[in-house]
């Protein structure tokens, strides 16, 4: 694992075996943080170009409906490339 070269803005890979992502698998989120151990990233938004569109969505959402959706996933769980998450849940499977 290794998220410490991620910016806010990139994407995060998340090896999940949860009901939120449909079970086990790999999800890609635009990275914001990381803070005591925990990753804090969003899905991507579509018509956002950037973090800067990004995070002006989550703000406008925020103010109109009260809340936005933000995940957070324990730092053991992230990774900095698709390849290194695909090969992380490959050994997870053979456990």
């Amino acid at each position: 694992m290794s998220i410490k070269k991620l910016v806010p803005g990139d994407t995060v890979w998340v090896v999940h075996d949860d009901d939120y992502c449909s079970g086990s698998g790999i999800s890609g989120f635009m990275f914001l943080s990381n803070v005591n151990h925990y990753v804090i990233a969003s899905s991507f938004v579509s018509h956002a170009k950037n973090l800067r569109e990004t995070l002006q969505y989550i703000a406008e959402e925020t103010q109109e409906e009260g809340y936005t959706e933000l995940v957070v996933f324990p730092e053991k769980s992230c990774y900095s490339s698709r390849d290194d998450a695909l090969a992380a849940l490959e050994l997870e499977m053979e456990d």
